[in-house]
Order: structure tokens, then C-alpha cells, then sequence
């Protein structure tokens, strides 16, 4: 009968975990039709034609019987209005600056996603539709991720406040047994007390009665072993009351010990989570994220030590050259060796991070600008000599670098270091990209 009710149980929280479901897939079909209807709201001003089929879509959307023939026809008619168009690159300009926007948005919170970052920085170097809408495709798939994912956790925390709230109630129990017994025990010792009264009150008026030693001897006796077998059968009672209470005590102690180490399983995963979170997702280096939290450690340390700090703000050369070259996998590519190349020559105290596209942040932890700009001019030679090919072919990468230190009047903005180093980098890609500029 129990299995049959715990059957029941789970296949209506199955029930409604499927209507949860729905109710997810339903709000993002809604998002999706209210973002196309924006979507043909942008694109509207270009020409009749355009504007007409834009028209007929954005009331498509509105229509919830609206399905894929009716959409495919309607995006047919758009696609020979804008192929007959002769002015697309406003189209183009204002579809990427859409999908950039519905990035940021997504990304936005905070703790931003790294992924949402990186697709937000991607669309700039989009170059054509299929990019586009490859960076749509992997928006999609990753809300699916998450949504699977935030279902698991979800599952896994309910179960976990599950078991918390049984140990809770078994600790309670615990408490409540203790209560009981301690009652009992002094129930217990009080009537051992008054027994034992009792037969001191009879041996005492046994006593004074007495006339012969003989009878008194005998009533002195059956009087103590009385009192011997009460003090006997308190001791029993009790030894069998410690025993028990020895054995929930040693329970409740394995099962607070099980919920301890279920807890620290659970914090490890938290820990793990927030540190995947603060990783960039293509490079694996530490993203903007975690940048802004060092920084900030490293301004209030050199608050009170004064230790030299030197930031360097790195660009990869042509990037985008590279992508439309090259593809985006290739980018994505020299991205990773470019954060390994200055990951393998920096010090175990120093920090690198991806703040975004093709830059990268360093901080050097005790070196002042002079040394900063000769440790940067080794990291420039060194991404220059890595040993990149594409199909056999050598692909030549170099990088751009700008340099500033920690001044005493950045303790009144924590920005201006930042803006000093950006600056410097701009006019190194100025003068001719491959150098390094300190501010």
C-alpha cells in the first residue's frame, strides 16, 4: 500500500514538474513572438515592401494559432522584399544590434553569464546571417542547458531540504525522548526516596516498640532487604534507561554526522558553481567577472601596503580579420593559446583574465611601470613566436598592449587606472599594433 502511495505520489509531482515545464517552454514561445514583433518593429522604415511583410509577421506572432507553414511563407515573402531592398546594411545593422541587445539583457544580473557575455561580444564580428543565426542557435541551446540544469538543481535541493527537514524531525524526536526519560529518571529517583522513607519511618517504630532484641533483629533485616531490592531495582531501571538513551545518542550522532557531511557535499558544489562561474567559458582563463573582484582586492591591499601594482590591457591584432578568415572556431582558437601563452609565463601571484572579445586584463602583483613594460614586451614577442598554423599554413598573431601602475589618485576613482591603460592601448593599435605603451 505504501509503494502504491509513494507510485502516486511521484507521478503527480511528475505531473506537475511536466506542467512547470510547459509553462517554461510556453513564457519562452511568448518571448520568442515578442521579441520577433520588436524584432519587425526595427527593421520597419527601410521600404514598403519590407514594412508590409514585417506587418503581416508581427500579426502572425499575435496569433496563437500561428504555425510553422503559416511563419515559413511569411518569411519567404520577407526574404524577396529584402532581397529586392537596396539598402540591406541597415537591416543587417539593426538585426545584430537586436540580438546584441537580447545578449546583454540575458546576461545582465548580478552574477552575468560568461556564456551570454561571449555571444554579446560575438555578434560585433558577425559578418553574415548564417553567423547570426549560429549565435542565435547557441543562445537557444544554452537557455535549454540551463533550463535543464537549473531543473536538476532544483530536484537536488528539494531532495537535500528533504532530508534536512527528517534529521530535524529525528533530532526533535531525540530531544523529546530525552525529556521523557529525564522525567521518568526523576519520577524514578522519587519514588525510590519515598520507599526507602518508608521503610526507615517502620524500622525506626519497630524500634521504639521492641521489648526483645531477638524480633527487633529480624524486623531490621526484612526492613534492609527491602531497601536493597528498591535500591536494586532503581539501579536496574536506570542501567536500562542510560542503555537506551546511550543507543538514540549514538543514532542521532551518526545521522547529525550524515546531514554534515551532506551539507559540506552541498557547499563543495555551491564553491565549485561560483568558481566555473568565474571562468571564461572559451579560454578557460578567469573572465571579467572575476577581474572586477580581483581588482578590487588588489586596490584595497595596496591601500594599505603600497606594494607597486601594474595592470596591462592586451588586444589581439586584427581579430576580426581572423574570424572572417578563418572561422570562429579558429578564433576561438588562437583566444585559448593567446590566455595560455600569458597564463604559462606570469607568476603564480600575478592574475590574467578575459574581460571580453579578443582582450585580456593582467595584473602584475609588486612590479612598478618600468618592469611592467619589459614583463609585457616578452609576453608581446612570446604570443608573436607561437607556432599557430591553419591547414599547414602559418597564421601570424600578434597583440597590442597597453600599461599603467596603481597612483595615488586612483584611490579616488577605482576607474581611472582602468581608462589609462585602455588609453595607452589605443594608441598602440594607433601607432601600428605589435607594441606595448605604458600610460
Amino acid at each position: 500500500m505504501a509503494e502504491i502511495t509513494d507510485w502516486k505520489a511521484r507521478y503527480r509531482d511528475a505531473l506537475r514538474d511536466m506542467e512547470h515545464r510547459e509553462r517554461g517552454w510556453r513564457d519562452f514561445e511568448l518571448a520568442l513572438r515578442r521579441l520577433i514583433g520588436r524584432l519587425c518593429r526595427v527593421g520597419t522604415g527601410q521600404s514598403p515592401s519590407i514594412d508590409a511583410a514585417l506587418a503581416r509577421i508581427s500579426h502572425q506572432m499575435q496569433l496563437e494559432g500561428s504555425g510553422p507553414a503559416e511563419i515559413e511563407a511569411l518569411s519567404k515573402t520577407l526574404l524577396e522584399a529584402v532581397t529586392a531592398n537596396d539598402c540591406p546594411r541597415n537591416r543587417w545593422e539593426a538585426s545584430c544590434n537586436a540580438a546584441a541587445t537580447l545578449f546583454e539583457r540575458l546576461s545582465a544580473g548580478p552574477m552575468p553569464d560568461p556564456t551570454m557575455q561571449a555571444l554579446a561580444s560575438e555578434v560585433a564580428v558577425a559578418d553574415s546571417d548564417e553567423a547570426l543565426a549560429k549565435l542565435l542557435m547557441r543562445a537557444a541551446e544554452f537557455a535549454r542547458a540551463q533550463a535543464g540544469k537549473l531543473a536538476k538543481e532544483r530536484e537536488a535541493a528539494a531532495a537535500m531540504l528533504t532530508r534536512m527537514t527528517q534529521r530535524l524531525e529525528d533530532i526533535a524526536t531525540f530531544l523529546d525522548a530525552t525529556k521523557a526519560d529525564w522525567k521518568n529518571s526523576q519520577d524514578a529517583a522519587l519514588g525510590l526516596d519515598q520507599k526507602v522513607m518508608s521503610e526507615v519511618d517502620g524500622l525506626s517504630k519497630a524500634a521504639m516498640a521492641a521489648s526483645d532484641l531477638a524480633p527487633l533483629q529480624v524486623v531490621i533485616a526484612t526492613r534492609l532487604e527491602s531497601i536493597a531490592s528498591h535500591v536494586q531495582d532503581f539501579r536496574d531501571k536506570q542501567g536500562q534507561l542510560y542503555q537506551e538513551q546511550m543507543e538514540r545518542a549514538e543514532k542521532m550522532t551518526l545521522r547529525v554526522a550524515e546531514l554534515e557531511n551532506r551539507a559540506q557535499d552541498l557547499s563543495r558544489s555551491l564553491e565549485q558553481e561560483r568558481a566555473l562561474a568565474r571562468l571564461d567559458v572559451v579560454t578557460g582563463v578567469p573572465n571579467r567577472i572575476a577581474f572586477e573582484e580581483r581588482l578590487r582586492e588588489e586596490l584595497a591591499r595596496w591601500k594599505r601596503l603600497r606594494t607597486p601594482i601594474s595592470m596591462l590591457i592586451w588586444d589581439i591584432d586584427r581579430f576580426k580579420t581572423i574570424n572572417d578568415t578563418y572561422g570562429h572556431r579558429t578564433g576561438d582558437r588562437v583566444l585559448r593559446e593567446v590566455a595560455s601563452c600569458f597564463a604559462n609565463r606570469l607568476r603564480t601571484n600575478d592574475f590574467v583574465a578575459r574581460i571580453g572579445g579578443e582582450e585580456f586584463c593582467t595584473l602584475l602583483i609588486g612590479t612598478n611601470a618600468e618592469a611592467a613594460l619589459r614583463v609585457a614586451n616578452d609576453l608581446r614577442e612570446a604570443v608573436a613566436n607561437l607556432n599557430l598554423q591553419y591547414h599547414g599554413k602559418p597564421l601570424k598573431v600578434t597583440v597590442s598592449c597597453g600599461i599603467t601602475s596603481l597612483r595615488d589618485s586612483d584611490l579616488k576613482d577605482d576607474h581611472a587606472i582602468f581608462e589609462r591603460a585602455d588609453s595607452a592601448l589605443y594608441r598602440a593599435k594607433e601607432a601600428g599594433r605589435n607594441m606595448c605603451i605604458a600610460a
